[in-house]
């Protein structure tokens, strides 16, 4: 059976695991350097002001995750998805639309407006979010500045 519900301190391990194997396969083939390492990367997610997350559990196991913030601004609230991830081995089986919608709803009865997130252009996660009705900006861009060279 499904569940989803709100984060709880608890469940800071099993997304850890989770996020580390989501990423580290195509198109993402992130290199997180240890656990440890990307459980400070969540930890500073969840303990942002204002931090709100869902988890998901397929039984006693956790299949996906949604970690962001609400926001404030001139124009009314905003909620701002930091991270947004479902199992590899079910993703396309509707799960991620399941959050999604899970999280809509409890954004709108919070009174948030829009919901931004970012993610990489041409992957499959840029598609999903379309489909779900995103847009991609024309007003914004993401902009970088490298400070060590790569390895």
């Amino acid at each position: 059976m499904i569940t989803i519900r709100d984060y709880l301190d608890d469940d800071l391990d099993d997304c850890v695991s989770l996020f580390t194997t989501v990423f580290s396969q195509p198109p993402w083939n992130d290199r997180w350097p240890s656990f440890e390492a990307a459980k400070i990367y969540l930890k500073d997610i969840i303990h942002a002001p204002r931090f709100k997350g869902l988890v998901m559990y397929h039984d006693a196991r956790l299949v996906g995750a949604c970690l962001g913030r609400h926001r404030i601004w001139w124009a009314g609230d905003e909620f701002y998805i930091d991270e947004f991830f479902i199992a590899n081995s079910l993703q396309r089986k509707g799960l991620g639309t399941r959050l999604m919608d899970y999280l809509m709803q409890v954004v709108h009865d919070d009174g948030v407006r829009v919901v931004f997130l970012m993610t990489a252009h041409g992957t499959p996660a840029e598609f999903f979010y379309q489909k779900l009705g995103f847009k991609i900006s024309t007003r914004m861009q993401l902009m970088y500045l490298p400070i060590r060279k790569e390895p």
